[in-house]
């Protein structure tokens, strides 16, 4: 971690650092709602909510982000789990206390009903908005009333079923990585 800085706050501070930051971490461990909201599985998040929440264990959390008068841009910013690994893109403007973040997620497993958008963090830090790409979204849903107009209604499903990704963590690369 480098960075450059000026001010008499905090605030100050944030909203003017340049360089380079570096954050991993290998424990922890985040909700399982969250991650399946985060990668829209619609039947698992009910599933979750309906016989309740528990923690999925992290396998990484790695940022590595250049800073420029306060704007941060991330090179890498992923958060793993056994369930699914969710990459962010986007940027985070100290100094205006805004974001500007995407959302990537890719779920392990399979996943019924799964919508597959990236998600957003737009605005400010006291109030964030947070949506879907309904572009993506609705692209997706389409493919469902076609598919299941011209084959059956079953076939609609495939287009909301998420196969799964690679199982395999990406953590060892991206921590070798954020450490250069």
């Amino acid at each position: 971690t480098q960075l450059t800085a000026r001010g008499n706050s905090v605030a100050a501070l944030l909203g003017s650092a340049s360089g380079e930051l570096h954050l991993a971490a290998g424990q922890g461990s985040v909700s399982k709602f969250v991650l399946e909201a985060a990668g829209l599985n619609i039947a698992n998040a009910a599933f979750v909510r309906l016989f309740g929440d528990r923690q999925v264990p992290l396998n990484c959390l790695v940022a590595d982000f250049r800073l420029d008068e306060g704007i941060a841009l991330p090179r890498t910013f992923v958060l793993d789990t056994p369930d699914a690994t969710i990459a962010v893109t986007g940027a985070i403007n100290l100094q205006g206390e805004r974001y500007d973040l995407t959302l990537h997620p890719q779920s392990r497993g399979v996943r019924v009903f799964s919508l597959r958008s990236p998600l957003y963090v737009r605005g400010s830090f006291g109030d964030p908005e947070v949506g879907v790409d309904r572009r993506s979204v609705a692209l997706r849903a389409g493919a469902a009333v076609v598919l299941g107009a011209v084959a059956a209604p079953v076939a609609g499903l495939l287009a909301l079923v998420n196969p799964g990704g690679d199982s395999g963590s990406p953590c060892a690369g991206l921590q070798r990585g954020a450490r250069r």
